[in-house]
């Protein structure tokens, strides 16, 4: 596998590269770097032309080309390690399910069922129904199923996962998707939902912040310490609060939050 990586990453950098070479092509190849250059100054709060910003945008465009080969190795991720574990017990120790915060990083796809793997059964919020997330996210999504997960659509979801929670359940959601609080998020104002925060606050339930990158040829999930919303005082303070645990995981591994999705995306 890591040999299948390493070729998809060498041709994602000739590709990338053929726009300081064709001359000829250079407009229509220079708008194929725009998209990650935009994200990458976005997200770093630079202008595009910025020297940083075109390093993670090159970065950004390999990492897109080794995530897009592991997605036609799904049996793989069953085998991703897990750090933190003890996490979950700890999160669960009153009684109550867990939240799982997550973000579109990496192989976000993927930890649900990793989680599977160690016995845990995550049931996963989704914006859109199952039908147009491609081959291999849904043979992910039907192996959740298969695994004792349910798929929630996250319109009208509350009560379900409530209920869920309060078996002792793991819910899976995933915080950088669109909604309609203002919020400050990787250095700009953007709108996110703030259903997370309240579930957590309405239920008691424990959040513990759920992320998976890639390292070489290995997938490796990571859950954090539990957040305990007897903390905070309200449903904006708690959601500011994980707005910047997601933003501290978005800004480690920057260059597999790309593509960007839900909130994060912009017209170009």
């Amino acid at each position: 596998m890591r040999a299948a990586i390493a070729l998809a990453k060498l041709r994602a950098l000739l590709n990338w590269h053929a726009v300081t070479t064709l001359r000829g092509r250079r407009a229509a190849l220079e708008a194929r770097r725009r998209p990650p250059l935009l994200w990458a100054s976005r997200t770093l709060g630079t202008s595009v032309e910025a020297p940083e910003a075109r390093r993670l945008a090159r970065r950004a465009f390999l990492e897109s080309a080794a995530r897009a080969e592991l997605r036609w190795r799904p049996a793989s991720v069953s085998e991703m390690a897990v750090d933190g574990l003890e996490h979950l017990a700890e999160a669960r120790s009153a009684g109550r399910g867990a939240i799982l915060l997550s973000a579109h990083l990496g192989d976000w796809f993927g930890l649900p069922l990793a989680l599977a793997a160690h016995g845990e059964r995550p049931h996963m919020v989704l914006k859109e129904p199952p039908g147009g997330f491609g081959r291999s996210r849904e043979a992910q999504l039907a192996q959740i199923e298969r695994d004792g997960g349910r798929l929630v659509l996250a319109g009208g979801s509350f009560p379900v996962l409530a209920a869920l929670l309060e078996r002792g359940e793991l819910c899976w959601i995933a915080f950088d998707a669109k909604g309609s609080t203002p919020t400050t998020f990787l250095g700009r104002r953007t709108r996110l939902s703030q259903g997370t925060a309240a579930l957590a606050l309405a239920t008691g339930a424990a959040i513990v912040p759920a992320f998976a990158v890639r390292a070489g040829a290995r997938r490796i999930g990571v859950l954090h310490a539990p957040i305990d919303p007897g903390r905070f005082g309200s449903v904006g303070e708690l959601h500011g609060h994980l707005a910047a645990v997601v933003e501290d995981a978005l800004r480690a591994d920057a260059e597999q939050a790309y593509p960007p999705a839900g909130a994060l995306r912009r017209a170009r």
